[in-house]
């Protein structure tokens, strides 16, 4: 064969779900299959179950949220060396200025959260982990572009932001 063709393509299969300190929890194998040249491999992946992140951006001055910031991300998770990127353009405001991804179906929310936010004809952009029933709370200051980022148990997950 001349051409050296590559098709990839994922099927998700939602296994198991667990209720953990009243979060639901979606316990997943991931199944991409890659095909090379005429001959298909298959690499399956599971994450022991799903995190979160929450994003909050402040001021420097006085640690309050920003009002106008745009934001968006991307999330990478790699399964048997293809990694898997959904981009996330929606965020969901929740308490005390704190904002959660509108993850698409399918997402294992875990791996790398690249996290872009666009404020007063800046960028800024920083990459932060989501590790499996772990939540991670991101906190941008701005106009400096200091960050925080910790984390937490999963358990009440958007509460443990909240008292960090």
């Amino acid at each position: 064969m001349d051409k050296l063709t590559k098709q990839i393509g994922m099927v998700v299969t939602i296994t198991m779900m667990v209720v953990l300190g009243g979060v639901l929890y979606g316990i997943t194998a991931l199944s991409p299959r890659m095909t090379l040249g005429g001959s298909s491999t298959t690499a399956t992946c599971s994450v022991s179950g799903t995190g979160a992140i929450y994003v909050r951006v402040v001021l420097d001055a006085d640690h309050s949220p920003v009002q106008g910031a745009t934001l968006n991300g991307v999330e990478t998770y790699s399964c048997g060396g293809i990694p898997q990127v959904w981009s996330i353009t929606a965020f969901q405001q929740q308490t005390g200025g704190w904002y959660s991804p509108s993850m698409p179906s399918g997402a294992a929310t875990a791996g790398q959260f690249t996290v872009n936010v666009q404020y007063s004809g800046r960028s800024y952009s920083n990459i932060v982990s989501i590790e499996p029933l772990q939540v991670t709370c991101f906190t941008l200051s701005l106009p400096s572009g200091n960050y925080t980022a910790g984390m937490y148990s999963a358990n009440n997950a958007l509460s443990q932001c909240l008292s960090h």
